[in-house]
């Protein structure tokens, strides 16, 4: 017998609401640009900052990077909100933590 080749799954297409949204996304987005939805290269580091672990980000405040675990599905609607509000993911994030710790108490 030959070898087996490993199994391979195609993707799933995408749903009627799925096609409307992204029609509707890209439809005024200006030929050459990308939607605001894709992700910015990654922030540069500068020796004042690059020792403590902490990133400057374009308006000048320097922010720690923390990672976070979701369940995927929980992560698709979070990156689904942020492109529908047309906000940036850690802003989302902050903003919920905030709100969250001042509930309670901290």
């Amino acid at each position: 017998m030959g070898k087996k080749l490993p199994s391979r799954t195609l993707p799933t297409p995408m749903t009627a609401g799925e096609r409307a949204f992204v029609e509707d996304a890209t439809a005024s987005v200006p030929q050459g640009t990308k939607p605001s939805g894709h992700r910015a290269p990654p922030p540069r580091r500068t020796a004042a900052v690059a020792g403590r672990n902490l990133v400057p980000r374009a308006d000048g405040r320097a922010m720690r990077r923390i990672a976070a675990y979701f369940t995927p599905a929980l992560a698709k609607r979070l990156e689904l909100h942020c492109v529908q509000t047309d906000r940036d993911l850690s802003a989302v994030i902050v903003q919920a933590v905030e709100q969250h710790l001042k509930a309670a108490g901290h």
